[in-house]
């Protein structure tokens, strides 16, 4: 019976066959999600770091401008204390858009919005492009006069 092939053998590798193609087209559906999934938190940690560099870093140097700036940082030197002086030269910054992404380390297929505002809704610091931010985060800080401000960060 050399060279026959019976039922039983095609049925177990149709089969064999029919798992496989089954698995492979499950983890092909299961990588696009999985993927996307690590790009939102990566731009989530982006956002996250940016805050956390404006509010509590006074930057480098600590009387930085727009021309010999190296780290960005709106903070007095106590925390949530936000600089007004350092507002004032991060709305100049914000023309550069490709120097403040830099500055807050924000890769080249990202985009990033700033807008700092008092709690009245007064825009102070606008520095966004016309675009809808896949994460965002506001954080609160405190201007030297005592007036509270809404720092928001997004990323897109």
């Amino acid at each position: 019976m050399k060279g026959q092939v019976t039922i039983e053998f095609i049925i177990s590798v149709s089969v064999f066959i029919g798992v496989v193609v089954f698995l492979a087209f499950n983890i092909i559906n299961s990588i696009t999600p999985l993927h996307e999934s690590a790009v939102n938190e990566i731009k989530r940690s982006q956002a996250y770091q940016a805050s956390e560099l404006l509010l509590f870093d006074t930057g480098e140097p600590k009387n930085w401008d727009k021309d010999n700036v190296i780290r960005l940082g709106l903070s007095t030197g106590e925390p949530y204390k936000i600089s007004s002086e350092k507002l004032q030269k991060l709305n100049e910054t914000c023309n550069d858009y490709d120097k403040l992404k830099n500055l807050l380390s924000i890769g080249n297929r990202s985009y990033i919005a700033i807008v700092v505002s008092d709690m009245d809704g007064n825009i102070i610091v606008n520095c966004k492009k016309d675009l809808k931010p896949v994460f965002s985060i506001e954080r609160f800080g405190v201007l030297e006069n005592n007036k509270i401000v809404r720092i928001y960060v997004g990323i897109l």
